[in-house]
């Protein structure tokens, strides 16, 4: 049994959507009465199913043959396929128990009964190893949003230091006035270093101190500081909701085997044409 991780990046990628669209097209003209054949729409289409296929076939009025099998998909429900699982193991385990304890408790040794103990342990070992298969996936996703999660907790630790910072700092410089804040605002967005030298400069062109000047450009980075960390944040949070939205569409539309059209005919390869 193939592990279900091989087929989970391109599930979430959705790589298959343009067989499924093929697929649906081909289900749709084989469950339409009177169907006609896509080469000829004059010619009737003969249908059959199988159980892996479906077959389309008309005989062209050039006396070849028009054949396309379509394979169908192999998809699978996680979660009802795991409970479904879970509840066959244990019904399996009990009548196990039960057939070993009468076995070993039997005067008479039955080498039949050994085999079918055997086929019955290899049963659950079965089902143990699909579980184990199914349950990666959803480890996989815990993982995934745990990684998120934790990038998250950082951030809000950021957050939370950067406010503080910006309170102990804003105390004392609710004294200036909006005017200068506003010129010491640009002076930040415009320079990107401001050394000590600046800050005299700037302490004499709005007379204020020193001080008040490397505080206020302090204060405001640790603004911007904030503003940079909320939009992350805003980042993460969209991208845990998009993983969680992932993953249901996933795990209850899991395909380990996509459609499969071939298409059969001496002549060149025509793409099917539909009528909506």
């Amino acid at each position: 049994m193939s592990s279900y991780l091989k087929y989970l990046e391109d599930n979430l990628n959705e790589k298959f959507a343009n067989d499924f669209d093929e697929y649906r097209k081909y289900l749709k003209m084989y469950y339409a009465e009177n169907a006609r054949c896509p080469v000829d729409l004059k010619i009737p289409l003969e249908k059959k199913e199988t159980d892996n296929d479906f077959i389309f076939m008309c005989k062209l009025k050039t006396g070849k043959d028009w054949i396309a099998t379509v394979r169908k998909p192999v998809v699978m429900n996680l979660n009802l396929r795991i409970i479904e699982l879970k509840e066959k193991y244990k019904n399996r385990a009990l009548l196990f128990k039960d057939d070993l304890k009468e076995n070993l408790l039997s005067p008479m040794y039955n080498p039949n009964s050994d085999k079918d103990l055997e086929g019955k342990l290899k049963e659950l070992k079965n089902y143990e190893r699909e579980m184990d298969l199914i349950e990666e996936i959803f480890n996989k996703r815990r993982e995934d949003e745990d990684d998120i999660i934790k990038k998250r907790q950082d951030i809000l630790k950021n957050l939370a230091e950067i406010r503080i910072k910006k309170g102990k700092l804003y105390k004392d410089l609710e004294m200036i006035s909006e005017e200068n804040k506003n010129s010491l605002i640009q002076v930040v967005k415009n320079e990107k270093e401001i050394n000590e030298k600046r800050i005299k400069e700037l302490s004499k062109i709005l007379e204020l101190k020193e001080n008040q000047v490397k505080n206020w450009i302090i204060y405001f980075k640790f603004v911007l500081d904030y503003v940079l960390e909320c939009s992350k944040l805003n980042d993460l949070n969209k991208n845990i909701k998009k993983i969680g939205e992932n993953y249901d569409r996933v795990t209850s539309y899991f395909i380990i085997s996509p459609p499969l059209i071939n298409i059969m005919e001496e002549s060149e390869k025509i793409k099917i044409k539909i009528k909506k």
